[in-house]
C-alpha cells in the first residue's frame, strides 16, 4: 500500500546490483487498487477553458507547492507592477544597488533623487552616510531621477533627462565611462542606428552583462561591460523597470502597461505572465533586506549587530518612524475548477475513494462532485450535465485553519471508465482555502470476495457490505503501508533525521559511531554511516583511518574514490575508480622520516640527522651530563639499543583543513573519530592546515607577492640547503670554485669561506 499525496512507486529492474527481491510490492490488483495522483508537482490536469458566465482565473495553483486555490483579486496585495520597480520585492527598488567589492564585501548605495546625492549604508551607525566626496554640482551625478545597477566592481547610473549611463568604479566613484546612444545595433543594418535614446532601467543579466531598457524607442539592449552593444529587442513600450532572473528571462514594466510581460531573451518568445509575486520567488536570489510597496526598505538584517526593532528608510535614505503597511490581499467569494477525463483504463471501472490534503481557514468551504461516463465526453457536455455526483464537503473549525491530511472519502459513482473531478471553494473574502494534494484509488477492491456470495446478490447489500468493510480496509492498508516503508527507517539515506523519529542517530549509535557526527552536514552524516560499514574490516590500519577521515571530510563524494573491499567482508562491493584526481594525503607516519647519517653512506641534506643521545633524551647512571634533573627521561620501557627506531615508531601526524578544528563542534568529533579508529599504542598528532597562498585575501600580486625572482647563493651556518637556495653558479674571481652538487668533494678541491 503506498502512501496518499506521494509518487506511487514504479518496478525495479532487476539486474546484478538490483536489490527488488528485498523492496515491498508495487500496489497493484488484484490485492490492492491503483493510485492516480494530482498535485502542483505532478500536474493538476485542470480542464482547458471555463464555464459560461464564470470569470476567468478565478481557481488555479498558487504559491511555491503549487495547491488548488482562489487566485487573489487584480490589484489587491503586492503585485510585480509597482512604481519602486521591485517587483513585488524579488528584486532591489530602481534607487538602489548592491555593489561587490571584493570577498565577502558589499555596498549598499542608494541615490537620493531629490537632494542629488549618492549615499552607502554604514552597517555600524545604521544610516546612509555621503560617498565618494561627491557635491550635487558634480557632473557623474544624474539630474533627476535614476536607475541603479551593480556588477564585477561598476556602479551603473542610467540617466534618462541626459540621455546616458555613467559607469563608476564602485569602490572609489571614479569614472569608468560613458555611454551614450548607439550609432549601430544588432544587426548593424541601416536602420539600426540610434540619434537619441532614453535609458530608463537596468538589470544585471547572470553572465555579467547588462539590459538596458530605452523608454523613448521601447528597446531592451544588451550591452557588453566594455560598452559594446551585443543584442537588440524591440516592442516593449515605455520601458519603466528591468528585472532579470537567475536563469536570465527579464520582467519588463511598461508605462500603461496593465501587467508584466516576462520575457526570454534567448528565444526571443513572450512567456505566460505570472500572477502574483509569489509564483517568481524562486527565480530571484534571495535579497538580505526587505523591500516594501512604496520602495522602503527594511534593513535591519545589514545592521552591525542586527536590530531587533524593524530598520526602515524612505528611497531618500530617511529612517522611518513606523514601517508602512503591507497592502491586504482581497479574494474572491467563490470559485470552480474542473479536471479533464482522468482515464482509467478499466471498462465499467468503479472509482474507489479520494484522499486528499487539503487546508480551510475559518467561515470557507470546499466541495468535490464526479462524474463518470464509459466515453470521453466534450467539455461543453461536462459543464451542462446534470449527472454530478457529491463525493465530498468539508467545513473547517470555527476558530482557526484547520488542515485535513490523508482525509479519504469513498465514492458512490456509477462504474465507468472515465472519471471527471469539479472541486468548488468558497472563501471569506480575507483567505482562501487550498487542495494541496489529491488521491484517487481505483478500481474497487473490496473484502467482500471473502465472503459468501449471499452478501453481494444484491447492488444495494453489496455497496452497505463493501462500506462496512472499507472501515476495516483502510486500517488494514495503512498498517500495510507502515510495514512497507519500514525499510526506510534503516536506510541512512532516506532515514528520519533530527526531532522524535532520530532514526538516522539510531544508526550512529547501532554502528558505534557515537554523537560526534551531529556537527557535520546532514548529507555528510548520510554518506558517513552508508559507508562506515566497510572501514570495519580495516578498523585499526591507515587504510582504515584514510578512508573514515575522506567520508569525514566530505572527499568521498567529490573525488569518486574509494577504497578496496575488504576479502573478509562478502557482501561489500569495490567502488570503481571513476576520475584521475585522487584526494591528498591526510596520515604520515614518523618511521617515513628516520633520515640517520651512517658512516660511509650517508647523505648532508636538511633531512638528514646524525644519530646521538639528545634523540632520545634516556638518562644514564654513571656517564657524565647524560643524567640531569628536569632535563633528561628515566625509560624503563624498551630497549636502549633500538632507540633509533623507536622514536618514530608508533606516531602519525593527521593533515586536516583548519576550518575543522576552527569549530568546537567540528573539533570535537574528529577527536572522538581518531580515538575510536587509531589503535591504543599509536600516538596521533592533530596538524591543522591553513590555506597558504591566497590571491586577493592573504597575498596580493604587485603588493606582498614577488615572482620570478632568484634565491640567493649557498652560504654556510646561515643558509639551508632547499630553503630558498641555489647551488652552483661561476666560479670566484679568487680562484675558489663554486659548490656544486654531483660533481664537487667538500674537502678535496673546493674552499668554504
Amino acid at each position: 500500500m503506498n502512501q496518499p499525496c506521494t509518487l506511487p512507486g514504479g518496478t525495479a529492474q532487476a539486474g546484478p546490483a538490483s536489490h527488488a527481491p528485498y523492496l515491498p510490492p508495487v500496489p497493484r490488483p488484484p490485492h490492492d487498487p491503483l493510485t492516480l495522483v494530482l498535485n502542483g508537482r505532478l500536474g493538476w490536469q485542470a480542464l482547458p477553458g471555463k464555464p459560461p458566465a464564470v470569470p476567468a482565473a478565478t481557481i488555479g495553483p498558487l504559491g511555491e507547492c503549487g495547491a488548488l486555490a482562489l487566485l487573489p483579486l487584480p490589484g489587491s496585495g503586492r503585485t510585480l507592477w509597482e512604481a519602486s520597480g521591485s517587483f513585488g520585492g524579488l528584486a532591489l527598488p530602481r534607487h538602489l544597488a548592491l555593489a561587490s567589492l571584493g570577498p565577502c564585501q558589499q555596498a549598499l548605495l542608494l541615490f537620493d533623487a531629490r537632494g542629488r546625492r549618492l549615499l552607502r549604508f554604514d552597517p555600524c551607525a545604521c544610516a546612509f552616510t555621503d560617498t565618494f566626496c561627491l557635491r550635487p554640482q558634480d557632473p557623474r551625478l544624474p539630474a533627476g531621477p535614476a536607475t541603479l545597477a551593480a556588477n564585477c566592481g561598476r556602479l551603473y547610473l542610467a540617466d534618462p533627462a541626459a540621455r546616458r549611463v555613467v559607469v563608476l568604479n564602485a569602490a572609489t566613484g571614479a569614472a569608468r565611462g560613458v555611454w551614450r546612444a548607439p550609432l549601430a545595433t544588432p544587426p548593424c543594418d541601416a536602420g539600426s542606428r540610434l540619434d537619441d535614446w532614453q535609458p530608463a532601467a537596468l538589470a544585471v543579466a547572470p553572465n555579467g552583462d547588462i539590459w538596458v531598457g530605452d523608454r523613448m524607442h521601447g528597446l531592451l539592449l544588451r550591452f557588453a561591460a566594455s560598452g559594446c552593444v551585443l543584442e537588440r529587442h524591440d516592442g516593449f513600450g515605455a520601458v519603466a523597470a528591468l528585472a532579470a532572473t537567475c536563469d536570465g528571462r527579464l520582467l519588463v514594466a511598461a508605462e500603461g502597461a496593465e501587467a508584466v510581460v516576462c520575457y526570454d531573451p534567448a528565444t526571443r518568445r513572450r512567456l505566460d505572465p505570472p500572477q502574483r509575486p509569489a509564483d517568481l520567488a524562486g527565480a530571484f536570489a534571495p535579497l538580505p533586506l526587505t523591500v516594501h510597496a512604496d520602495g522602503s526598505v527594511d534593513l535591519s538584517a545589514l545592521c552591525s549587530p542586527p536590530c531587533a526593532a524593524p530598520c526602515v528608510f524612505d528611497p531618500s535614505g530617511t529612517l522611518l518612524e513606523d514601517p508602512p503597511d503591507a497592502p491586504p490581499d482581497a479574494w474572491p467569494a467563490t470559485g470552480t475548477w474542473h479536471s479533464q477525463a482522468l482515464d482509467s483504463g478499466i471498462s465499467d471501472c468503479v472509482w474507489d475513494r479520494i484522499v486528499l490534503g487539503a487546508s480551510l481557514p475559518a467561515h470557507t468551504r470546499l466541495a468535490i462532485d464526479v462524474l463518470t461516463a464509459e466515453t470521453a465526453l466534450q467539455p461543453a457536455d461536462l459543464f451542462d450535465s446534470g449527472d454530478w455526483q457529491p463525493a465530498l464537503a468539508l467545513h473547517p473549525e470555527p476558530d482557526g485553519t484547520t488542515a485535513f491530511d490523508g482525509v479519504d472519502y469513498m465514492l458512490r459513482a456509477r462504474p465507468g471508465r472515465f472519471l471527471w473531478l469539479r472541486v468548488r471553494l468558497d472563501g471569506n473574502g480575507t483567505a482562501t482555502p487550498s487542495l494541496a494534494c489529491l488521491a484517487i484509488d481505483f478500481p474497487r477492491i473490496s473484502w467482500r470476495r471473502y465472503l459468501p456470495a449471499i452478501f453481494g446478490a444484491e447492488p444495494v447489500s453489496a455497496e452497505f457490505t463493501d462500506r462496512w468493510l472499507a472501515l476495516f480496509d483502510r486500517q488494514f492498508r495503512d498498517i500495510e503501508s507502515r510495514i512497507d516503508g519500514q525499510a526506510r527507517l534503516f536506510d541512512p539515506l532516506s532515514a528520519p533525521a533530527g526531532g522524535r523519529q532520530d532514526f538516522l542517530g539510531f544508526l550512529a549509535g547501532w554502528l558505534g559511531l557515537g554523537s560526534g557526527l551531529s556537527a557535520l552536514p546532514l548529507a555528510r552524516q548520510r554518506a558517513f554511516i552508508r559507508h562506515a560499514a566497510r572501514a570495519f574490516a580495516w578498523r585499526g590500519t591507515p587504510r582504515g583511518l584514510t578512508h573514515t577521515l575522506y567520508l569525514f571530510l566530505g572527499l568521498q563524494r567529490w573525488c569518486g574514490y574509494g577504497a578496496d573491499a575488504a576479502a573478509c567482508v562478502p557482501c561489500a562491493t569495490a567502488i570503481p575508480e571513476r576520475f584521475r584526481w585522487r584526494p591528498p594525503r591526510l596520515l604520515l607516519e614518523h618511521y617515513i622520516l628516520r633520515r640517520w647519517l651512517f658512516l660511509g653512506f650517508g647523505r648532508l641534506s636538511d633531512n638528514a640527522r646524525l644519530w646521538g643521545e639528545r634523540i632520545v633524551n634516556r638518562s644514564r647512571l654513571g656517564a657524565d651530563e647524560s643524567a640531569r634533573l628536569g632535563v633528561t627521561q628515566l625509560k624503563t620501557a624498551q630497549d636502549p639499543w633500538r632507540d633509533p627506531f623507536h622514536v618514530y615508531a608508533h606516531r602519525l601526524s593527521v593533515f586536516v583543513p583548519a576550518a575543522c578544528v576552527r569549530e568546537p563542534a567540528l573539533a570535537r568529533a574528529l577527536a572522538q573519530l581518531l580515538k575510536a579508529d587509531v589503535p591504543a599504542h599509536v600516538q596521533a598528532t592533530l596538524v591543522p592546515v591553513a590555506p597558504r597562498f591566497r590571491i586577493g585575501v592573504q597575498a596580493m600580486l604587485g603588493l606582498d607577492a614577488v615572482i620570478g625572482y632568484r634565491a640567493a647563493p649557498v652560504t654556510l651556518d646561515a643558509m639551508k640547503l632547499g630553503r630558498a637556495t641555489v647551488l652552483g653558479g661561476t666560479d670566484r674571481d679568487d680562484g675558489a670554485r663554486a659548490l656544486r652538487v654531483g660533481t664537487r668533494r667538500v674537502g678535496m678541491d673546493t674552499t668554504m669561506q
